[in-house]
C-alpha cells in the first residue's frame, strides 16, 4: 500500500512539474516540441524595416520600400571626394577625415588609464570608427581603400572587448553610454558584411548570419553585455537599480540605461532565432 501510495505522489509530482516547464513557453509550431525562442519564427508586422542597419542610418522618413543603402552610402562617398576639393573642405570631408584619423589611430583599452573618468569605452568608439570605415571605403582623398587593416582593427577590438570593464567605469550611464557605441559599431560591421557579401541584393548574407557564431562573436558579446546592463540598471535583491529607481525614470539616467537596453533590442532582434538546437548559439 505504502509502495502504492508513493508511486501516485510521484506520478503527481511528474504531472506537475510537466505542466509547469510546459507553461514556461511556446512549443507550439514545431515538429519536437523546441521552443520558439530557438526556431525562425519572427513577428513581421506589414510596415517593417527589417534589415542592418537599425542604427546611424534614418531609415524610416523613406519608408520600407524606398530606403535604398547602396545609394546613401554612395552619396556619402560622393559628398567625400566632392568635398576634398573645395576651399575650405566641406563639413562632410571634415567629419569623415576625423574618422578615419581616430581609426587609424593604436587600439586603446576598454577603459583607458589615461582617460579614467571617460564616460564612453574608448575601445568601443574606435571600433565604431573602424566600422564606419568599413562601410564607406575611402581615404581621405575620397580613392578606395585596402580595408584589410580596418578589418583586423575590428576583430581585436572584439577580442578585446570587456563588458565588465565597461561597467565598473563609475556608473550605469558610463555602462549604458559605452554599450550605445558598441551596439551601433556590431550595427555597422554587419551592415558593411552584408553590403559587400555580393552585388546582387538577392544574394547577400540574410541579417542574421552570425546567429549560430560561438560565444566569443560579436553578435553574442553585444548579447551579454545587453544583460549585464539589464541586470546592473533593475539592481538585485533588496537594492534599486538605475533604471527601476523610484525618481530614476525623472532624471535622464534611467532613461539612457533604458534607451541603451531598447537600443539593443532592436539591433540584436534576430537572438533567439538559432538554428544550432543542441548549444542554442
Amino acid at each position: 500500500m505504502d509502495n502504492l501510495k508513493l508511486k501516485l505522489l510521484s506520478l503527481i509530482g511528474l504531472i506537475s512539474f510537466t505542466i509547469h516547464v510546459y507553461g514556461q513557453c511556446d512549443k507550439t509550431g514545431n515538429l519536437f516540441g523546441i521552443p520558439d525562442e530557438f526556431v525562425i519564427n519572427r513577428y513581421s508586422p506589414p510596415d517593417k524595416i527589417y534589415g542592418h542597419p537599425y542604427t546611424i542610418f534614418n531609415k524610416r522618413d523613406y519608408g520600407a520600400e524606398s530606403f535604398n543603402l547602396e545609394l546613401e552610402v554612395d552619396e556619402i562617398r560622393r559628398r567625400i571626394a566632392y568635398e576634398n576639393l573645395l576651399i575650405p573642405k566641406g563639413n562632410v570631408y571634415k567629419a569623415y577625415k576625423y574618422v578615419l584619423s581616430e581609426a587609424n589611430k593604436p587600439q586603446p583599452a576598454e577603459v583607458s588609464p589615461d582617460d579614467p573618468n571617460a564616460s564612453i569605452s574608448p575601445l568601443a568608439k574606435w571600433a565604431k570608427y573602424n566600422a564606419f570605415v568599413l562601410l564607406i571605403g575611402l581615404d581621405e582623398n575620397g580613392d578606395p581603400l585596402d580595408l584589410h587593416p580596418y578589418e583586423q582593427n575590428f576583430a581585436d577590438a572584439i577580442t578585446h572587448m570587456d563588458y565588465e570593464g565597461v561597467s565598473d567605469m563609475g556608473n550605469t550611464i558610463d555602462f549604458a553610454n559605452s554599450a550605445m557605441c558598441w551596439i551601433q559599431a556590431y550595427d555597422l560591421y554587419k551592415t558593411y558584411v552584408i553590403l559587400n557579401s555580393s552585388t546582387d541584393p538577392a544574394q547577400r548574407k540574410p541579417s542574421d548570419y552570425d546567429r549560430n557564431d560561438g560565444d566569443c562573436s560579436a553578435r553574442n558579446k553585444m548579447r551579454q553585455m545587453a544583460k549585464e546592463l539589464y541586470d546592473e540598471g533593475m539592481g538585485g535583491i533588496g537594492s534599486w537599480g538605475t533604471v527601476n529607481h523610484p525618481s530614476g525614470w525623472k532624471k535622464n539616467h534611467g532613461i539612457i540605461a533604458a534607451s541603451a537596453i531598447g537600443m539593443a533590442a532592436i539591433v540584436l532582434n534576430d537572438a533567439g532565432v538559432e538554428t544550432n538546437f543542441i548549444t542554442g548559439l
